[in-house]
């Protein structure tokens, strides 16, 4: 009986949880830092009826909420973005302006970030597949970049705008 128990529980917990999804870099990196889904799929409804992914200003608040804090870097990132990347933890978000996000993923300071692959604009996708060959970045066309500097991840989106802020959001214990 408690062996039936427990397979039940699992199966309900297996069917009942909504896979991540993203729709655009904020709701990536939202999922990489706070491992949760920012639009999550209305029950009933096609996955696109969610809207148009998380805005910068929503990750924000999302960050702050959980004792995150914005550290403005945009005048050395900009001008010595290989000294700034050396600053970077794992696990900070950077955020430019309202454009552009990603997460800090590793010690050197790579940043994994997502941009709209050209022509799929507001395609819902679930997180997890975005690690797939196919979804894998590539410049002007989009997709999953991993691993990138400073540099690359500035340059990244399709019209980069020098003039928008460079922060970093960190958690503050």
């Amino acid at each position: 009986m408690r062996a039936a128990k427990a397979f039940i529980t699992v199966v309900v917990l297996a069917v009942g949880l909504p896979a991540a999804a993203v729709i655009i870099c904020h709701d990536y990196t939202h999922w990489r830092a706070l491992g949760s889904d920012p639009t999550p799929p209305i029950p009933g409804k096609p996955p696109e009826a969610t809207g148009n992914g998380m805005s910068a200003q929503g990750l924000r608040d999302a960050l702050q909420a959980k004792g995150y804090k914005p550290f403005d870097i945009t005048t050395t990132a900009r001008d010595n973005p290989a000294e700034t990347q050396r600053h970077l933890r794992p696990g900070d978000v950077i955020i430019l302006g309202n454009s552009h996000s990603g997460y800090v993923a590793d010690a050197k300071g790579r940043i994994d970030h997502w941009l709209q692959i050209s022509g799929q604009s507001g395609r819902y996708r679930v997180a997890a597949d975005l690690e797939k060959e196919e979804l894998k970045g590539t410049p002007g066309h989009g997709g999953l970049f991993k691993a990138q500097t400073l540099k690359e991840f500035l340059e990244a989106p399709s019209r980069p705008n020098p003039s928008e802020h460079v922060v970093i959001w960190r958690r503050v214990k």
